[in-house]
């Protein structure tokens, strides 16, 4: 499991020192974790991850994003239904 202090260390000191941040980083964390969860997943040969969230972590761009977006192919809406369920159910055991 990655841990909470290695994603705020990813930020620099004037971000991870302001506690004003903390809730977006905190945020991010989060993300991450599902990230980190769909990637061990069946889920993952059917997803692409694009957009702010995917540009912030893989070119360090400077921005806070809130969400995760996924470009998907071959994935039915029962697939949809099993993975939300599954981050769902991921996100409880973590809590």
């Amino acid at each position: 499991m990655i841990e909470f202090d290695a994603v705020k260390n990813f930020y620099p000191p004037y971000l991870r020192e302001n506690a004003l941040y903390h809730k977006y980083i905190l945020k991010e964390y989060i993300l991450i974790m599902i990230l980190d969860f769909l990637s061990s997943s069946s889920y993952v040969k059917k997803l692409a991850f694009i957009d702010g969230t995917s540009i912030r972590l893989t070119r360090g761009i400077d921005r806070f994003s809130e969400d995760l977006d996924f470009d998907c192919k071959d994935f039915h809406e029962s697939d949809f239904n099993n993975m939300t369920d599954d981050v769902f159910i991921f996100c409880k055991k973590v809590e």
